[in-house]
């Protein structure tokens, strides 16, 4: 069976079969251990039987200070799961254990960014309570991106989700014209 745990700092070491997905975007090793040393609570793997690395999620807390309040989210920096692994379940669990963490912090929403042509994912993260929140062109390299969010239980109005009208018109855009 198929275990969760933290995500330890020896772990970037045994992860490159994950991380070198094509949708997968890759970080300097710096910038993962820089998350692990902040928020070690919000990264976890997922370990097969035979103890190997088959997936993994980091993420963190970020602040968005505004004149009324200071809101937290949940940022998901990474999330993949190796190919022979995926469609069983495990980006699901690994999402509802971050999920878990970050609403027990107070945090309002979640968010993360995905690729456009990523169809899987976002149809992952949409079937999860994601929305796609902003569309972000040429947000990466080789693909145009989305910001994605899901209101968490803080966010009892999901005024996390209200954006400015005019990224919800390019969002229908985007959407309609595609």
């Amino acid at each position: 069976m198929v275990s969760l745990r933290e995500f330890f700092l020896d772990d970037l070491l045994k992860f490159n079969c994950i991380v070198m997905d094509p949708y997968t975007e890759v970080y300097s090793l710096s910038f993962f251990f820089n998350i692990l040393l902040k928020f070690p609570q919000l990264s976890h793997t997922a370990v097969s039987p035979g103890g190997q690395l088959i997936g993994f999620i980091l993420g963190k807390i970020d602040s968005n200070e505004s004149v009324e309040s200071n809101i937290e989210n949940g940022h998901i920096c990474a999330l993949s799961v190796s190919d022979n692994y995926r469609r069983l379940g495990l980006a699901t669990r690994l999402m509802e254990s971050f999920t878990d963490t970050v609403e027990s912090h107070g945090a309002w929403y979640m968010d993360l960014y995905a690729r456009e042509r990523n169809k899987a994912a976002i149809k992952l993260y949409e079937s999860l309570g994601f929305v796609k929140y902003r569309w972000l062109p040429n947000f990466y390299r080789d693909d145009n991106g989305y910001d994605m969010r899901k209101p968490l239980k803080c966010d009892v109005g999901k005024q996390s989700l209200k954006g400015s009208w005019f990224d919800r018109f390019v969002l229908w855009w985007v959407d309609n014209m595609n």
